[in-house]
C-alpha cells in the first residue's frame, strides 16, 4: 500500500492554516513547480552498451539528454586500459552533431511510432533507441520515421552527422536490426512488412509481403516482423524477427514472425489528425481470440556485385499451433549460440503452461500443402523440433528474460541456465537437456504429435539460487570463462534491488555485489564481464550512475572485485527532505509484512487534519514502495 499527496497539497496545507488569493494560490502551485523541475531525472543515462576499441580502451554508448539540451541524444564516454579508482565525473562526448537534433524533430511523429513509444512508455524526445555493429562501430537508429546510419571509428575528431538510409517506402520505418556478420545489410519494419536495405549498394528489398494494401484492417489482417499489441503490451517483447547469428554456408536468414489478426475485433475512433477521418484498431478484449502467430524464415543470398537474390520465405513443416495446439502465445524467441537452432518459448491463454522448444534449420522448408491432420505426414526428425523444457503452475507463470545457453562439446544435450518460479520464488537453475543431434544416423519419424520426443528429456537440474527472495527477472550476465554468473535480486529485502554473483561450479553460494541502503535498478554488464555500470538512487539521494571494472583470480564468487572508475552521473543529495517520503511497515496476521510510503503535505503541522490520496496499484509486477528517488510520484 502506498499513500500519497498530490504537489498541490501545499495549497490545501495553506488554506487550512489561511485562506488564499486566486493569485497566491497561484504563485505556491508555481513556486512548487519550479522546485520540482530542478528535480528531475531525465538526464540519467540509459541504454548502455559497451565497444571494446583496438588501443585497449572501452567505449560506453548510452542514450541521455546533455546539460544543455532538452533531447535525448547518443553520447559516450572512453574508459582506458589504466584507469583506476576515481571520484570524478567522466566527460560525456555526443556522437551526433547537435544541429541533426532540429533537424529530426522537425517532421510529425507517424501512428505506428506514437503507438510504439506508448507501450514502451517512453516520455522523452529525440532519440530513443540504437542498434550498433561491435566490430565496425556502425550505428543504426530509428527518428522521426526515418532510419540514419553513421559509423565512430573510434577515434572521432567530432561529432558526427548521420545519413538518412534512403527508401522509397512510404511509412514509418522502425525496429532496425544490423546483420550481425555483415554490417552493411540492415533489416528494420514498415508498414506490417519486413524490408532490407544495403548501405554499400543504396539497395532496399521488400523481404514479405504479407499486407496486402487494402483500404480497411478487415480485409488486411496480417503482418511480418511486428509483434502484436498483447504481445507487446503484456509481455514486453517489441522484436518480431532475429537474425541468424552467423551462418557457415554464405546464406543468410531471418527468423520472424508472422500476426494473423483475423479474430481480433476492430474499434473505431475519431482521427487525432483529422476530425472527419476515422481510425480503426484492432483489440483483443478479455475473452475474445488473440491474434494468431506462427514463425517463418527468410534466406537470401548476395551476389558478388552485393546484389539481394534468391530470397525464399520458408514455413514450419508443421505450423507451431498444430505441433502445439494447447499455445496461445509465443513470448519469446532466439538462435543457440552455434546458429543451428531456432528456440521459442510457448505460453498458453491461461498462463499455467510453458515450454522451451528447439527448432532446427531443416525444420523450415518451401510452403508444404496447407493440410495438417493424421492421414498427412511431411516426416520431418526428431531433431527438427524438440521440447527441451516443460513448467506449470496451477496459478500462472510470469515470462521473465532468465534464459542463458552455454557452451556444449556434445551434440547430443543442450545446457541453459533458465528462471523459475517453481519454489514460489523465482530462482536460477542449471538444465542439461538431452536432445537429438541433427547427424544421427537413425531417425525418428514425426508419426504423431504426441511422441516421446516432445516431452522434455532433462539429464540434469541444479539450482543455483534459493531461499524466500527472488530473482529479478529481467537479464543475467555469465562470464564463460570463469563460470560466474551475475544477476539481480532481492535477497537483502524487498525495498532493494542488488546484483548479485554465483559460480557454475560452487552452486547456492551467493555473494552481494553492491552496497545496501541503495536500489540498483537498472544493471549494465559488457559482454566479458569485466565493466559494470550501475544506475542506482533511495528515497532521499537523486539517481546515481557509476562504472566499475571487475577482475577476478579464479572461478569464485570470493575473488571477484569492483574497482570505481568513475561516474556518468555524479551523486547528489535533494536540496530539501520535503520530497523524501517515510516507509512504514506493518505485519498482518498471516505474519507477512506490508510495506508503504507517505508524502506528507509541505509546512506539515501535527495535528491538523489534510485532504489524502490513496494511491494503490493492484496488478502483478508493478511495486510502488522501494527505496528509490519517487519523483514520478510527486509529479503526479
Amino acid at each position: 500500500m502506498e499513500t500519497c499527496n498530490e504537489g498541490g497539497d501545499q495549497t490545501l496545507t495553506d488554506i487550512a492554516i489561511s485562506q488564499k488569493s486566486w493569485s497566491e494560490l497561484r504563485g505556491v502551485v508555481s513556486d512548487l513547480r519550479r522546485k520540482l523541475s530542478g528535480v528531475s531525472v531525465g538526464s540519467v543515462p540509459g541504454s548502455i552498451t559497451f565497444r571494446s576499441l583496438p588501443d585497449g580502451r572501452t567505449r560506453i554508448y548510452f542514450l541521455s539528454s546533455p546539460s544543455n539540451g532538452w533531447e535525448t541524444t547518443l553520447l559516450f564516454v572512453d574508459i582506458a586500459h589504466s584507469d583506476h579508482a576515481n571520484g570524478y565525473r567522466l566527460h560525456w562526448q555526443p556522437i551526433i552533431e547537435a544541429n541533426f537534433q532540429t533537424v529530426s524533430s522537425t517532421k510529425r511523429l507517424s501512428r505506428e511510432e506514437q503507438l510504439l513509444w506508448e507501450r514502451k512508455r517512453l516520455a522523452t524526445w529525440g532519440i530513443t533507441s540504437y542498434e550498433i555493429h561491435l566490430d565496425s562501430g556502425k550505428l543504426v537508429f530509428p527518428a522521426a520515421s526515418s532510419l540514419y546510419q553513421c559509423i565512430d571509428t573510434g577515434f572521432m575528431a567530432g561529432p558526427l552527422f548521420p545519413s538518412e538510409i534512403r527508401m522509397s517506402t512510404p511509412g514509418a520505418k522502425l525496429c532496425p536490426q544490423i546483420c550481425p556478420w555483415n554490417n552493411a545489410l540492415i533489416a528494420h519494419t514498415c508498414s506490417g512488412d519486413l524490408y532490407l536495405s544495403h548501405s554499400i549498394t543504396g539497395s532496399s528489398v521488400r523481404l514479405t509481403h504479407a499486407r496486402k494494401g487494402a483500404r480497411n484492417l478487415a480485409n488486411d489482417p496480417l503482418t511480418a516482423g511486428t509483434p502484436s499489441y498483447v504481445m507487446q503490451e503484456e509481455f514486453t517483447r517489441y522484436t518480431g524477427y532475429w537474425w541468424q547469428p552467423n551462418s557457415n554456408d554464405g546464406i543468410y536468414r531471418i527468423v520472424y514472425e508472422e500476426i494473423d489478426e483475423s479474430d481480433v475485433k476492430i474499434f473505431c475512433f475519431p482521427s487525432t489528425s483529422n476530425s472527419e477521418d476515422i481510425d480503426e484498431f484492432r483489440f483483443p478484449r478479455a475473452g475474445t481470440p488473440n491474434a494468431g502467430s506462427n514463425l517463418k524464415m527468410i534466406q537470401f543470398r548476395l551476389t558478388e556485385t552485393l546484389q539481394i537474390v534468391d530470397i525464399q520465405i520458408l514455413d514450419l513443416q508443421y505450423p507451431l499451433y498444430f505441433m502445439f495446439p494447447w499455445m496461445e502465445y509465443m513470448v519469446r524467441v532466439g538462435w543457440t549460440p552455434d546458429a543451428q537452432y531456432v528456440w521459442v518459448q510457448l505460453l498458453d491463454r491461461k498462463q499455467q503452461r510453458l515450454e522451451l522448444i528447439l527448432l532446427s534449420i531443416d525444420n523450415f522448408c518451401k510452403p508444404p500443402p496447407n493440410v495438417y491432420n493424421s492421414e498427412n505426414h511431411f516426416s520431418p526428425s526428431s531433431a527438427s523440433v524438440q521440447v527441451i523444457y516443460s513448467e506449470q503452475s496451477s496459478i500462472w507463470i510470469n515470462v521473465n528474460d532468465l534464459l542463458y545457453f552455454l557452451p556444449s562439446d556434445d551434440p547430443t544435450e543442450v545446457k541453459f541456465i533458465w528462471g523459475s518460479e517453481e519454489s514460489d520464488f523465482r530462482h536460477l537453475y542449471l538444465i542439461t537437456s538431452s536432445i537429438a543431434g541433427l547427424n544421427n544416423e537413425v531417425e525418428e519419424p514425426l508419426d504423431k504429435m504426441d511422441s516421446s520426443f516432445l516431452q522434455p528429456r532433462v539429464t540434469s537440474k541444479v539450482a543455483l539460487t534459493q531461499g524466500d527472495w527472488e530473482v529479478l527477472g529481467k537479464k543475467l550476465w555469465v562470464d564463460e570463462l570463469n563460470s560466474i554468473v551475475y544477476f539481480c535480486g532481492l535477497r537483502e529485502g524487498p525495498l532493494e534491488q542488488h546484483v548479485y554473483a554465483v559460480s557454475l561450479r560452487r552452486p547456492l553460494e551467493v555473494r552481494l555485489l553492491t552496497r545496501p541502503g541503495y536500489s540498483h535498478n537498472s544493471i549494465y554488464f559488457n559482454k566479458e564481464c569485466t565493466m559494470l555500470v550501475t544506475v542506482y538512487s533511495s528515497i532521499k539521494t537523486l539517481p546515481t550512475c557509476q562504472v566499475f571494472k571487475i577482475s577476478q583470480s579464479d572461478w569464485t564468487v570470493e575473488s571477484i572485485s569492483l574497482t570505481p572508475v568513475g561516474y556518468l552521473l555524479e551523486p547528489s543529495a535533494l536540496e530539501s527532505e520535503l520530497f523524501a517520503p517515510e516507509i512504514y511497515t506493518h505485519k498482518i496476521s498471516s505474519n507477512d509484512t506490508l510495506y508503504s510510503m507517505i508524502f506528507k503535505p509541505h509546512n506539515f503541522q501535527n495535528g491538523v487534519k489534510y485532504p489524502t490520496i490513496l494511491n494503490v496499484y493492484g496488478g502483478p509486477e508493478v511495486q510502488l514502495v522501494s527505496n528509490t528517488f519517487k519523483v514520478s510520484v510527486l509529479k503526479i
